[in-house]
């Protein structure tokens, strides 16, 4: 059986989450600093944007499939496939450390390609 309630939830949470740790954390990376000032071709974007965004998207994702899988459990609902998730959940971890690293230190190609 379906509970199309704990997904409208689980929408919901993430949505207000996402929008304001990011809010909050790019406030936050201003006053400390974290700001990529565009430099040249490479660089998409025309102003400064902070570097640490993608952590407020990232702690949305993981509370929200949290509070989901609390709910559900309350609710005695069992959801399949939690093994699943939590190798997608490592990989988007280390992606975003990744990630966060190449944007505070500017990688090189190789070194991103590798890892």
């Amino acid at each position: 059986m379906v509970v199309y309630w704990i997904y409208l939830t689980g929408f919901i949470l993430a949505l207000g989450l996402s929008l304001f740790l990011t809010r909050w954390l790019r406030s936050k990376a201003v006053r400390l600093g974290l700001i990529d000032q565009p430099r040249g071709a490479r660089h998409l974007h025309t102003g400064p944007i902070a570097t640490i965004g993608g952590q407020a998207i990232l702690v949305a994702i993981f509370f929200t499939l949290l509070a989901i899988l609390g709910l559900a459990r309350a609710a005695g609902i069992e959801i399949t496939g939690v093994r699943t998730i939590v190798p997608i959940l490592c990989g988007a971890l280390a992606m975003n450390l990744l990630g966060t690293l190449d944007d505070l230190r500017d990688s090189s190609p190789r070194t991103k390609l590798v890892a």
